[in-house]
């Protein structure tokens, strides 16, 4: 490529320099400009050679990013580099901690990509959560039966003192709304106390987990929406089984306070001294051993995957008016053709009942990558791994972007030029450079063509992904609970 733009460099300089022997010696005001034109055409071409030499990586722009895994990943993914530099348009991939606003996804460019979808604090929330999950109840009762009995303060307050009131002795769980790590949460027997909370959601305590060795546990599974339109799906088959450290007994008033028995979130419980880092027997387990533990308990392994991946689906479904509206306003595609530039990983919390029935506790936008145990590297440099090599990136797209937008930007002031040198040296710009290079993949190709691209590079680099939408198999009751979540977001 360095040769090429070599050799157009001469062909440049060539007939600018043919274009001044014709010039009369008085002409100086010609002259002058014919030479800032040429310092333009060389500027243009070397920066074109800049983006030839960096045509076959993949940057990914880290700055707002604070894992420590998501470089290891970045290292391990096909043609990543990590991107340092402070150019907006140089970056491929914005890998960011928190959730994105829809003015950043608008700013993007057709070969650029976000790790986060605008509007996901929909489920990613937990009053959003508790109030879009209760809205699709209201219509499909029997199919969104998998999350505790909630109750979004101050909101729902009084139906909340309504219930609470004539269950004297209950235990309730109390969330804060924006809170993660299991900062905040507590349990209670006093109605009273959790009603005069602000900003949180207040749930129905699960007293009936499945247990493993006495001691009680939840599942981190891991969930990839590669796209919204058309919405597809993953799981991760690999996560991790996270078990409190105290051994479980049915809560009461005396014992409720012992997060250690009750709480199976990580952060809190690798203060206990009881924390075992023992991949096989310790606090922290993988799939793998959960599948093998199903399997000597006699259990369906592949029904409770099922279930938990339909309760993924059910719940992204809640929200998927709300997602596509946001797609709709920020990612038009007769603009940039954005339809694949958003991807997200969740991190879904799936308690099991003592049926091993799967309840949704939360989900996290930006669900944890610190690396506490072996395991969680393993796990979680796979999980980025795959997923970037997943978004079928062709780094060329970016090349040939930077140089359309170069080539352009400097037409723009070519053409408000009256002088007869930069009217030339636009049109040769313009045909020499700009009508040479390949549309982008938007206007290349068909939708059709494009969503064939993207599926072949998930099936070919997401080994440890699951499909779970869409699916043959539920495709109708799917498709119905998409069209109730539709009717029942806009009547609302």
């Amino acid at each position: 490529m360095g040769n090429k733009t070599t050799m157009e460099s001469k062909n440049f300089v060539l007939n600018v320099n043919m274009k001044e022997a014709e010039s009369p010696p008085e002409a100086d005001d010609g002259n002058r400009a014919m030479e800032s034109s040429r310092k333009m055409i060389d500027a243009i071409l070397r920066k074109i050679e800049y983006y030839n030499q960096r045509a076959s990586s993949i940057y990914l722009n880290h700055e707002f990013c604070r894992y420590k895994v998501v470089k290891m990943a970045v290292k391990k993914a096909n043609k990543y580099v990590l991107y340092n530099g402070t150019n907006e348009k140089e970056w491929t991939v914005f890998w960011f901690d928190k959730s994105t606003s829809s003015q950043r996804v608008m700013n993007l460019k057709s070969y650029q990509y976000i790790n986060h979808f605008p509007g996901m604090y929909g489920i990613a929330r937990k009053m959003p959560l508790s109030n879009n999950l209760l809205r699709m109840q209201n219509v499909a009762a029997l199919s969104y039966n998998f999350f505790p009995e909630s109750f979004a303060v101050p909101e729902k307050r009084e139906h909340y003192e309504n219930v609470a009131m004539h269950e004297e002795g209950t235990i309730w769980i109390v969330k804060p709304n924006a809170g993660s790590l299991g900062k905040g949460i507590y349990m209670t027997d006093d109605y009273e106390k959790a009603a005069a909370e602000q900003d949180c959601v207040i749930q129905r305590y699960m007293d009936r987990p499945m247990l493993l060795d006495s001691y009680k546990f939840d599942l981190r599974v891991y969930c990839f929406i590669r796209s919204i339109s058309p919405l597809r799906i993953y799981m991760y088959r690999k996560g991790l089984v996270r078990i409190c450290t105290s051994p479980y007994e049915q809560p009461t008033h005396d014992n409720m306070e012992n997060a250690y028995m009750h709480l199976t979130n990580y952060t809190l419980n690798k203060t206990n001294a009881n924390f075992d880092t023992n991949a096989e027997k310790g606090s922290k387990r993988s799939f793998e051993w959960l599948n093998s533990y199903f399997k000597k308990a006699g259990l369906n392994s592949e029904a409770i995957w099922e279930s938990i991946g339909a309760v993924l689906v059910k719940t992204v479904i809640s929200i998927l008016p709300s997602l596509r509206s946001f797609e709709k306003r920020t990612m038009v595609r007769s603009k940039k053709g954005a339809r694949y530039n958003c991807f997200e990983i969740l991190g879904f919390d799936i308690l099991l009942d003592a049926d091993q029935q799967p309840w949704l506790m939360e989900v996290n936008h930006s669900p944890s990558l610190n690396l506490g145990t072996p395991l969680d590297v393993e796990v979680k440099t796979g999980l980025i791994k795959e997923c970037l090599n997943m978004l079928a990136i062709d780094p060329h797209e970016q090349t040939n972007g930077l140089k359309r937008d170069l080539i352009e930007s400097r037409l723009r002031l070519l053409q408000k030029s009256k002088q007869e040198e930069d009217i030339s040296f636009a049109k040769l710009l313009n045909d020499e450079y700009l009508q040479k290079l390949p549309l982008p993949k938007h206007e290349r190709m068909s939708m059709e063509e494009e969503d064939a691209l993207h599926i072949s590079a998930e099936q070919r680099f997401g080994p440890n992904y699951a499909l779970i939408y869409p699916n043959k198999a539920k495709e109708e009751e799917y498709e119905k609970l998409i069209q109730l979540s539709k009717s029942s977001y806009y009547s609302t």
